[in-house]
């Protein structure tokens, strides 16, 4: 038996609507924004997420909200 040598886990291969939390690239793709977009929304904190291990993730629920939203003003200003 061999020490040390450790199978890397399989990646899962997840749609992103069946994930509970996203990237921000993904975020974006989702909702058809930029990534900057994402980025000022997540610091005028009209976006909740979670910072795990340096990543930042969104709740893909707070994406499905976002996307049912109305939006009469700009995102950036």
């Amino acid at each position: 038996m061999k020490i040390g040598k450790h199978k890397p886990p399989m990646s899962a291969s997840v749609p992103p609507d069946e994930k509970l939390l996203v990237t921000r690239k993904v975020a974006a793709e989702m909702v058809s924004l930029s990534i900057r977009s994402i980025d000022y929304m997540l610091a005028s904190k009209q976006l909740p997420f979670r910072k795990i291990r340096g990543r930042t993730l969104i709740p893909v629920s707070a994406l499905h909200r976002l996307a049912r939203m109305n939006h009469s003003e700009r995102i950036a200003s």
